[in-house]
């Protein structure tokens, strides 16, 4: 169940944003997705932390992605400071998030 939820999501991505034109016009670089997980109260698995610092749902992206034979980089943090830089370096966003962000600590 989880890996057809992470693989939709993927898909759905794809879809949106219309990384694949995005992808034949890139050729110097792979196209960069900014997945940024972050929970208020009750974590999710697929949103967790790992020790390496992905997280399943990261994983799963990355995954998919490589299966697809695109030359995507997942980058996953948990961070919202994030938001505060350069976002021209990401040419996509995918959120797993759930939770109240009013407050500044979960």
């Amino acid at each position: 169940m989880k890996r057809h939820f992470v693989l939709s999501l993927a898909l759905a991505v794809v879809a949106s944003l219309g990384l694949c034109t995005l992808l034949n016009a890139q050729e110097l670089r792979p196209a960069r997705v900014l997945h940024f997980t972050r929970s208020q109260g009750f974590e999710h698995d697929p949103a967790r932390l790992l020790e390496d610092g992905t997280t399943v749902s990261g994983r799963g992206l990355a995954k998919y992605f490589a299966d697809m034979n695109k030359r995507i980089e997942v980058i996953e943090t948990q961070d919202g400071t994030i938001f505060d830089g350069d976002l021209s370096q990401f040419d996509a966003f995918v959120f797993y998030t759930s939770g109240n962000f009013q407050k500044p600590e979960g």
